[in-house]
């Protein structure tokens, strides 16, 4: 079941209370397994240690307040890659990443593609048509390295 942001906000702000005198639930586990990837747009390495549960509520609740909910982009970066450039202020991975970003990074140097684990399969076209980047959200037809 997908819940809305606002029910998302709650459900984490009573985790962080559990977590700090109880430790997390079993219900919290199963919360974290369904919507880790949906805030954090990584995959959840379920281990069933309490700890990977703790570190994953953490990297939830840390995302969600900096970004809040937002669309998959269609540009993810291959494990450990991170972006610098004098384009941004901060360091970008795939936490902060955005499609703008991605585009705006590979226009310096088209060969930073083998940066990315995922990409849309016109992503030479969206380098030079801005306005095809905004409208294309081609999540279906996306290429995985």
């Amino acid at each position: 079941m997908v819940i809305s942001e606002q029910e998302l906000r709650i459900q984490l702000e009573e985790m962080k209370a559990r977590s700090l005198s109880d430790g997390l639930w079993a219900s919290d586990h199963k919360f974290i397994e369904q919507n880790y990837e949906r805030v954090t747009f990584q995959r959840f390495a379920k281990r069933n240690c309490s700890r990977c549960y703790n570190d994953a509520f953490i990297e939830m609740y840390t995302v969600f307040k900096k970004n809040g909910l937002r669309d998959m982009p269609n540009f993810r970066l291959k494990n450990g890659a991170i972006l610098q450039s004098a384009h941004f202020s901060e360091a970008v991975t795939n936490s902060n990443l955005t499609d703008e970003k991605a585009i705006q990074w590979l226009r310096d140097n088209p060969t930073r593609i083998n940066f990315f684990a995922v990409y849309p399969e016109n992503w030479e076209t969206l380098l030079v048509d801005d306005g095809a980047a905004k409208k294309s959200k081609e999540k279906n037809n996306r290429k995985q390295k």
